[in-house]
């Protein structure tokens, strides 16, 4: 599965998407889901891995519109180590 920005971007372009989530199913299958509200991941038998708030109230001040813009910026931060820790594999045998 590729996972970049722009996957993520896709996925949330729904007006009413308000969240985007990278989570594992339990045979360890990566599923990128779009998701409204407070929905929970857990009860779905998901395992949140990361997740993005895409609805506006998270970057309108720095990026008004510009959601692919915000996205870019969480995708230079993001923690992959920490990604991998909570899908438990050792990323050091991956790289």
């Amino acid at each position: 599965m590729h996972w970049s920005p722009l996957s993520v971007l896709r996925r949330s372009r729904s007006i009413t998407a308000s969240i985007c989530r990278l989570s594992a199913d339990k045979d360890g299958t990566l599923l990128v889901t779009q998701e409204q509200g407070a929905s929970n991941p857990i009860v779905k038998g998901l395992k949140p891995l990361l997740t993005f708030d895409v609805w506006e109230h998270a970057y309108y001040l720095d990026y008004q519109n510009r959601r692919a813009a915000h996205l870019s910026a969480l995708w230079q931060i993001i923690d992959w180590r920490l990604v991998a820790s909570r899908f438990n594999l050792d990323i050091n045998s991956t790289l």
